[in-house]
């Protein structure tokens, strides 16, 4: 019942999202059907979970536990309709501003007020500047270490300037790179995988021009957000983009707020 009750507030909040992306993309009828169709699935699993509540109630629990293996299955696609459809729009919005950069920018909620202090810090040891990787503007940088915040839990991960991988988890038994950071660290279990983050997500290293990241080719995508605006930048695959104090970055959808020191 605990996991059902998760995995629907976090379908909730994707659909509170969703009402309110504009622009190209989300403006058309696909995203509306999109839209109604998520609507749905959490007004039909509400219910669901409040029948397989009244079945504990009364002592039926093969009815109640048949409930909720239908509500957690429904719950997931939803939130797998959710993604695809965000995915699908901005590609559309790509698609209807050829002529503009490939880094589009799309309205997203203005999360930043979410960012609380630092309660728990995850960081790595030693200090070195990886190669390779063009950087995205000429801005310089003397900070030694960069700290990603986590919007909800106020979990820091710290990064100290070698080159780190940032993603929901390796496989049991894989091989993880040099350094990698497990931001399922900041989640309920399984949690990480509903909004979205890759095991291998992003990137961050520090450059000549300061501490950079690059989207690794995840399946939902790098967002930057700068101090001050109310946009977020879709990063493109493999290129780095330089960070600066104040900036917000979400994986998916786990949104960190970016500090360096």
């Amino acid at each position: 019942m605990d996991l059902a009750r998760k995995r629907l507030s976090a379908l909730r909040q994707t659909y509170a999202e969703m009402q309110m992306l504009r622009g190209a993309g989300f403006d058309d009828q696909q995203w509306q059907d999109s839209l109604r169709a998520v609507g749905s699935i959490v007004t039909a699993q509400d219910v669901r979970l409040s029948a397989a509540a009244g079945s504990v109630r009364d002592f039926d629990f093969d009815q109640a536990q048949a409930q909720l293996d239908q509500a957690l299955g429904e719950l997931q696609a939803g939130l797998d309709l959710a993604q695809r459809a965000r995915v699908a729009a901005e590609r559309r919005a790509q698609q209807a501003a050829p002529l503009e950069t490939s880094a589009k920018t799309i309205r997203m909620p203005d999360l930043s007020g979410r960012v609380q202090a630092p309660s728990i810090l995850i960081m790595t040891d030693g200090s070195a500047q990886p190669d390779g990787g063009a950087p995205a503007a000429p801005v310089v940088s003397t900070a030694t270490t960069l700290s990603l915040i986590e919007t909800r839990s106020g979990i820091v991960f710290r990064c100290d300037g070698r080159s780190t991988v940032l993603g929901r988890g390796l496989d049991p038994g894989g091989v993880p790179p040099e350094v990698y950071l497990d931001l399922s660290r900041a989640c309920d279990p399984g949690e990480s995988e509903e909004l979205g983050v890759s095991r291998r997500h992003a990137e961050i290293a520090k450059l000549a021009t300061g501490f950079s990241v690059r989207d690794l080719g995840s399946t939902n995508g790098t967002r930057l957000r700068r101090i001050g605006q109310s946009t977020w930048q879709i990063l493109p695959e493999q290129q780095w983009t330089t960070l600066a104090e104040g900036d917000s970055l979400q994986f998916g959808l786990l949104e960190c707020g970016v500090r360096l020191n």
